[in-house]
């Protein structure tokens, strides 16, 4: 089942992104590829970009099959 997310993933891939969305409204399927995805992630990739009141975008690098892809995803912490 993970590679099946994982390939669905890459395929949906703009210009070798991935975008998750807020995470306060992932489903159980987007939580899932996201645990996929940080199987999959370089070291020390992760970037952290505070965009105001409490609202973040996060993001990290992955490389599946020799590809590498950017993961990306916001939190909105106030909630």
């Amino acid at each position: 089942m993970q590679n099946e997310l994982l390939k669905e993933a890459c395929k949906k891939a703009v210009n070798h992104q991935i975008h998750l969305g807020i995470q306060n409204g992932w489903s159980k399927e987007t939580g899932n590829l996201y645990q996929a995805l940080r199987e999959h992630a370089i070291p020390n990739s992760g970037i952290c970009r505070d965009l105001g009141r409490c609202y973040y975008a996060h993001s990290f690098d992955v490389r599946i099959e020799d590809k590498v892809y950017v993961v990306t995803y916001s939190v909105d912490s106030s909630d």
